[in-house]
């Protein structure tokens, strides 16, 4: 998380700090596409100067509150900080450029749109930061939550406890945000489904007769229990 976001504020700031009036043309998107007779019509300085100020503070605020929130909220709080504050930050400034130039008050349509995408982004990543659980019935299994699924107790070949997860090379279709990963992920052996949002000691491990195998953990399910009980209704079912 720590390396992410000094990453993430020092392009900020490089950015503030690097764009000028004589290379903007080639650094700023949209800018960069007028024709000399359009950057002409612009208050150039007034707004190469306000971009720079902009994106020096989004740098050192970004840096600042992502620090506070990391120590003081935690990484999940943090992930939709660094989500959302950039976008919304930057829908701010796109709206606040068209003063600079009347060909850019179509961006007021753009920050609309932005500001709406962010939105999306916000409540899906709010509804993937959702705990999982593991539900068992009658004849199946359930894990709950985004990325679950229900498993029929016929398709379940083992179910076991292992200390942790094969050692990941990338994700396939999920997302990670510090101890967080949720989704397919690519094993040096296989394709695996991961559903962990803690830096768990165990994992239930099921693998099933047919699709990719499942190593489970969430904070607050205690796995030795949640084995035991889903061993006992294999038992019975079979």
């Amino acid at each position: 998380m720590l390396t992410a976001l000094f990453i993430i504020s020092g392009i900020f700031i490089i950015i503030g700090l690097v764009v000028t009036t004589s290379n903007a043309r080639y650094l700023i998107s949209g800018y960069n596409m007028l024709s000399e007779k359009e950057r002409s019509k612009i208050d150039s300085e007034k707004y190469i100067a306000f971009l720079k100020r902009f994106f020096i503070f989004l740098g050192i605020s970004t840096l600042l509150i992502g620090l506070c929130i990391i120590y003081l909220l935690g990484e999940r709080v943090f992930s939709f900080f660094i989500t959302l504050y950039p976008l919304l930050a930057i829908a701010w400034f796109t709206f606040k450029s068209q003063k600079y130039y009347d060909g850019f008050r179509k961006n007021k349509y753009a920050s609309l749109i932005l500001i709406g995408i962010t939105i999306i982004i916000g409540i899906l990543l709010y509804k993937s930061l959702d705990e999982n659980t593991i539900m068992i019935h009658n004849d199946h299994i359930e894990i709950t939550g985004m990325y679950g699924e229900v498993i029929p107790l016929i398709n379940i070949q083992e179910v076991t406890l292992v200390s942790t997860h094969p050692k990941i090379k990338y994700k396939s279709n999920g997302f990670a945000i510090g101890n967080i990963r949720k989704g397919i992920f690519n094993t040096e052996s296989n394709l695996i489904k991961l559903i962990a949002d803690t830096d768990s000691t165990s994992y239930l491990r099921i693998k099933k007769t047919e699709g990719t195998p499942i190593y489970f953990s969430q904070k607050g399910i205690k796995n030795e229990e949640a084995l035991i009980r889903i061993q006992n209704r294999l038992k019975t079912f079979n």
